[in-house]
């Protein structure tokens, strides 16, 4: 037969009695060596600051508006597209020079003029000729240019400015009146930026002291 008030004697001395201490709490733990409150509180502080700093770029990164890629082009193969809007320009250039040049002078008749009429020049159809052809230079260097300008790639300015050796490269200097030393009075070879660096220096002549008298 079960012996309750037995069983609940001994429950309740287990619980009086005081359990023995675990081996790890036993002892007093050994005092920390070389442990700096002010450098911890430092090094905490720092790794703070750092968090924040990397949470601010991250948040500046992911509002920004992502920027299109432009599709890889050779450099080279643009520098050599230069020399073919400078061809341009100069034919660009020769049309303005005849279209302002004066008419031409009528030639004085001769013996053989009475029985063979010279036929009669005309200015007007030259005009009309040159104009209709420096249009169409002109159609095809705007495309070329747009060309260029989709890849970032725009002329230099040079002519009437000072010289800059960063951009241009000195052919030669030339003495003036009117324009200030070392400012660039006549443009040989046009220069282009490639966005923020150089695809092909300006080849300039810059303006130079007139000699004394």
């Amino acid at each position: 037969m079960l012996d309750r008030p037995a069983l609940a004697q001994k429950l309740l001395d287990y619980i009086q009695t005081a359990p023995e201490s675990p081996d790890y709490i036993a002892e007093a733990p050994a005092k920390l060596e070389g442990f700096d409150p002010y450098q911890f509180v430092g090094e905490w502080i720092a790794l703070r600051q750092e968090i924040k700093q990397q949470n601010k770029l991250i948040q500046a990164a992911q509002s920004a508006p992502a920027a299109p890629t432009p599709e890889p082009v050779d450099s080279s193969l643009l520098r050599d597209l230069l020399p073919v809007m400078d061809a341009l320009d100069q034919a660009i250039a020769h049309c303005q020079t005849q279209l302002a040049a004066p008419p031409p002078q009528e030639k004085p008749r001769n013996f053989w003029t009475q029985f063979f009429p010279e036929p009669e020049p005309k200015p007007d159809a030259l005009t009309e000729a040159l104009t209709s052809n420096q249009a169409g230079i002109e159609l095809i260097r705007r495309s070329l240019l747009d060309l260029l300008q989709k890849r970032q790639i725009k002329p230099i300015p040079a002519l009437g400015l000072p010289f800059d050796s960063q951009c241009m490269y000195a052919i030669a200097q030339q003495a003036s009146d009117t324009a200030p030393v070392n400012t660039v009075i006549q443009e040989v070879v046009r220069g282009y930026w490639q966005g923020d660096r150089i695809l092909r220096e300006a080849q300039v002549i810059v303006a130079s002291k007139p000699p004394s008298l």
